[in-house]
């Protein structure tokens, strides 16, 4: 895991909410202004922490904290079958809830799969099943984003491709592998997130 802001770790407050605000100008796709005119007001930032998910076996995530943190990455859970991969799966959501201080979580809400995906369809369900009762036992509010809405705001086609995710996040900066979809996802979900829950 890479904490994006540990080389601020040791600035003054001001500071590092000053950097914090640049980056999440970066996750959110919008031009910094001039230094001069950048507020440096805790509204900028979320009010709540955020995980956003890309639910699947291969589950992207990304956390934003209202103080600035983020982390993000891709957890899997391929090697596991039947009931072991749903308790997997609610035993790390649960310590990520817990250890990042989860308030609110974003998930890509994906209303139909394509032909021939019923297994597909069937694993995402096991994990929104799983999401929702972890997010009911923390106490954490849920909220699904379209699967276009997210695309088209992290690229601009609601469409995109895998790559097209992907090339988006590197652009923005982050660290992002040629195969790593599911951390791109998981970002541009962020990225909406954010944007919410700043308001």
């Amino acid at each position: 895991m890479t904490d994006l802001f540990a080389t601020i770790a040791e600035a003054d407050k001001s500071a590092m909410l000053g950097k914090a605000i640049d980056r999440l100008y970066e996750i959110r796709g919008e031009p910094t202004p001039a230094p001069a005119h950048i507020p440096r007001a805790r509204a900028h930032l979320p009010t709540s922490n955020v995980l956003a998910l890309d639910l699947g076996t291969h589950c992207g995530w990304a956390v934003a904290k209202r103080e600035g943190g983020m982390d993000y990455g891709t957890e899997s859970f391929h090697r596991l079958t039947g009931g072991a991969k749903w308790a997997e799966f609610r035993a790390w959501l649960s310590s990520a809830i817990k250890r990042h201080g989860v308030e609110v979580l974003y998930f890509e809400d994906v209303k139909a799969h394509g032909p021939g995906q019923v297994i597909a369809a069937h694993v995402y369900g096991g994990f929104l099943a799983m999401a929702q009762m972890v997010c009911h036992q923390h106490n954490v509010r849920m909220v699904g984003v379209g699967v276009g809405t997210v695309k088209k705001a992290w690229t601009g086609k609601g469409n995109a491709k895998k790559p097209e995710m992907i090339a988006a996040a590197r652009a923005k900066g982050f660290r992002v592998g040629e195969q790593d979809d599911d951390t791109a996802d998981a970002l541009a979900i962020l990225s909406l997130a954010v944007k919410q829950e700043a308001i």
